[in-house]
């Protein structure tokens, strides 16, 4: 049997479920991230949950198994776990679906953006806020699966923007770091962002000889306005090309360096508008 869980992990979950014995069942909220093969007919699933973030735990049952085809990457619903503290093993028992992925997976575009909200939880561990990133990933699969096609790389550059907080790394995109300049977007000179304070830099303020990254005063109030308004509103802010083509550069250099690297998925991303 493959060990999924370490013994303290087992331990922690059947306690907050108020699970008795070594052997224990218990159910949670779960959005499906990922599985991989083990064997040749099992799996391990890899889900986030609103309590304890990023769990995994085997599946069992060949292609055919109707549980295997519900534990999907991306299904959202309530699972239900049978765990072995004795042996360091969890197994999911059932699993109830409250929202599919049936969109996601038809449009290329969409299973890419998917993909890389995937990856950036996994590899920051839910950023250590478990209830904010699961509100913030489950509502962006949902919103994905909702959305037109055209829509989905521009909710991805929101989705990064939000998890950036989350991870405390949201530079403030309202004053310039060193002179406190209101960034009202009144003027057409060029904003920059520096890497080394993790913040703004008005065009007075920048160094010619720094490495800082330039945004325009429209990226920089669809920043603001991604921050401070509500989701509905910053849906309907239309970007220009250029302005997109700019924050998708930003937005995946700052999102790569909060996950240690580049992240796989961003680099064999679909073709861009």
């Amino acid at each position: 049997m493959c060990e999924v869980f370490t013994l303290a992990a087992l331990t922690h979950w059947a306690v907050y479920c108020g699970c008795t014995g070594m052997n224990r069942h218990s159910r949670t909220q779960a959005l499906i991230l990922a599985s991989r093969p083990a064997g040749e007919s099992n799996r391990v699933v890899i889900f986030l949950t609103p309590q304890h973030g990023v769990q995994q735990a085997m599946l069992y049952g060949g292609r055919k198994s109707r549980l295997r085809s519900l534990v999907s990457p991306w299904h959202r619903g309530t699972l239900w776990l049978y765990t072995d503290t004795a042996r360091g093993s969890a197994k999911i028992t059932d699993f109830d679906a409250e929202y599919y992925s049936a969109r996601i997976r038809e449009n290329l575009d969409k299973t890419w953006a998917a993909s890389v909200c995937t990856e950036i939880v996994m590899k920051t561990e839910a950023a250590g806020e478990f209830g904010p990133c699961w509100q913030l990933a489950a509502g962006f699969i949902q919103g994905l699966e909702l959305c037109q096609p055209e829509n989905t790389q521009t909710g991805l550059l929101r989705f990064m923007w939000r998890y950036l907080s989350l991870l405390g790394q949201q530079a403030d995109c309202r004053t310039c770091i060193r002179c406190a300049q209101l960034f009202d977007g009144g003027s057409p000179q060029a904003v920059y962002y520096s890497p080394a304070e993790n913040g703004f830099v008005c065009a007075h303020c920048v160094s010619e000889h720094e490495y800082a990254l330039p945004l325009t005063t429209e990226s920089i109030r669809y920043l603001h306005t991604v921050s401070a308004a509500p989701p509905e509103l910053s849906r309907t802010y239309r970007l220009s090309p250029e302005s997109f083509q700019e924050l998708r550069h930003f937005l995946f250099t700052l999102i790569s360096a909060a996950c240690g690297g580049q992240l796989k998925t961003l680099a064999c991303q679909p073709s861009l508008y």
